[in-house]
Parts: structure tokens; sequence; C-alpha cells
């Protein structure tokens, strides 16, 4: 049965927040670049970017990047997705209620608002897949603001993956987890539809590459 008691789902949502806080604590990570600049809080950063990571590793995401108070996270609008919203708002993490698919007009107007004055963060293949699919609100979103696409890929040691389409990962506590941040992608404006699907399978490619360079760094490395 879904919430829908708007204080139960804050309430609910406040639980989580905790929860997530204090088990990406305890998780030993490592995050390896292909250039450092491309860190929200790197001083010598000028630009601003889009970072992408896949619907599963939106743990990761909330632990690694909501901490920065200068990137905007998409979040859908469904039901799920307040409680989630509600659990980034106790974070701190700031949000933008909407998707790539429904409400998309809304949500983009929204990212274009925060671009602004930050970076964003997005899962392309959110909120309800297909899986390891990049939707072309991503691409679009790029094409309008500039910014060129990080890509992000995230593997953990150990983790229980749930059972719905993102297959979601939540990593045991005190395991490890990698990210990998691949080459960005930039985006040119004014492109035909042809063209955004070219650039959304370069994308997934690159976030591929990326999620297989993260598994194979926790498999093979010493920490």
């Amino acid at each position: 049965m879904k919430l829908r008691h708007p204080g139960l789902i804050k309430l609910i949502g406040m639980l989580v927040g905790f929860i997530v806080r204090r088990l990406m604590n305890s998780i030993r990570t490592r995050e390896f670049l292909t250039d450092p600049l491309v860190l929200p809080n790197h001083r010598l950063n000028t630009k601003r970017y889009i970072y992408a990571f896949w619907h599963e590793g939106i743990m990761y995401l909330a632990g690694r990047y909501g901490v920065h108070k200068n990137i905007a996270i998409l979040i859908s609008r469904h039901a799920d997705g307040e409680l989630i919203n509600q659990a980034c708002r106790w974070l701190g993490i700031k949000t933008v209620r909407g998707s790539t698919a429904k409400s998309g007009a809304y949500a983009l107007f929204q990212m274009l608002e925060k671009s602004h004055v930050g970076h964003l963060a997005i899962t392309p293949d959110g909120p309800r897949g297909p899986r390891r699919e990049v939707q072309l609100g991503t691409i679009f979103l790029a094409s309008r603001t500039g910014f060129p696409i990080v890509p992000i890929g995230v593997y953990y040691h150990k983790a229980w993956y749930a059972r719905s389409w993102d297959k979601m990962g939540i990593p045991w506590p005190f395991s490890r987890a990698a990210g990998i941040t691949g080459v960005p992608l930039e985006v040119p404006r004014h492109l035909s539809r042809e063209q955004l699907e070219e650039y959304a399978q370069e994308l997934k490619r690159r976030m591929m590459l990326a999620t297989e360079q993260a598994e194979n760094w926790v498999k093979t490395r010493t920490w």
C-alpha cells in the first residue's frame, strides 16, 4: 500500500534521511576521476556540470553529491518520489520535482532555473526506466544549459538490490563503494531528435564504461 498522508510521508522521510546519512558515512568510498576539475567543490572549477547516475546508484548520489550545497537533484513527482524528496530535504539536499518523462516541461523549467546558480544531478533512466537507458530529456537539458554531462559509474562491494525495475543498490554497512567519473559529454545546441538520440546512446556508452570500471576497481584493488 502506498503512503498518502503528508505527515506520515514527512516523518518516514526524516527517518530514511537519518538512516541514509548514517549508512553512507560508514561506507569506505573511493572516487576515481578522469579530471579532478569536474568535482563540484574543486576550488579551480569554473564550469557547471550535469552529474549523471543510473537510478540504481541513487544512494551513492545522495551520499556523495547531495552534501554539496551547489547541486540540485531531480526527483520524480510520483508518491515514492515525495518520500525521497522529504529524505533529501532532511539531508539538506536541494531538489527539483519532476522527471524526464511525465511533467517533463515543468521539471526542465525548474532545472534551468537552478542551473543559473549551481550544478545539476540526474538519473537519466529514472523515474521508471527502462533500466540503464538514457532518456532524451537529459540530453535536451544539457543542450539548453550548455553544461557538460559527467557520466558516473557506481559499484558496491556488498549490497542488497531491490526487485524493482531499477535494481536499486543499498550497500551493506561498513562495506566498500567505488565511483568512476568518465569523460564529460559536450552537447551542442539546436539538435534534431535523431541527433539527441545519438548523444543519448553515447552517454549510455560512457556511463556503462564507468560502471564496469567501478566494478573492476572494487573487485580487484586492495583498499
